[in-house]
């Protein structure tokens, strides 16, 4: 092989990046967190909903930072593809993407149930600490409107 070709050999070539450590590690992180969200309901109401605003304000207004970039990005995707759409760059098969998206639901569905477990858990804890869910709402809002 020619130096040109190990060159070019070496810049395609990368490494793979394993994540499954850090996967592991935030899923016992998040099960300490709702083990511990269970335990509110110990609390006096006021911190209670001290807590939930708190962590409301806090998700609502990074929710708002991203979530103005992420709107910005998919509105200008979605009009650009109408516009190619239009003037016949781009030819969509609807049947195709809405075939796939619903395969891709059931297999989300089907091949990780800990997104459902964790759904579940969620819930439970939403409705076994009230004061925090209203809390965490109104956090939430206030978060968004700041």
């Amino acid at each position: 092989m020619s130096e040109a070709e190990n060159n070019r050999v070496e810049e395609d070539s990368f490494e793979v990046l394993d994540l499954t450590e850090l996967a592991n590690r935030g899923n016992t992180l998040y099960e300490r967190v709702l083990q511990n969200a269970r335990n509110f309901a110990t609390y006096q109401p006021a911190s209670q909903i001290a807590i939930g605003g708190t962590g409301g304000l806090v998700v609502g207004y990074l929710f708002k930072k991203v979530g103005r970039v992420v709107a910005s990005a998919v509105g200008g995707g979605l009009l650009i593809m109408q516009v190619a759409h239009q003037t016949g760059y781009v030819t969509i098969n609807w049947r195709k993407v809405n075939r796939d998206a619903n395969r891709a639901q059931r297999n989300l569905r089907d091949e990780h149930p800990a997104i459902n477990s964790t759904i579940s858990k969620v819930k439970e804890v939403f409705k076994s600490n009230a004061a925090v869910s209203v809390g965490f709402a109104g956090g939430f809002l206030m978060g968004m409107a700041t």
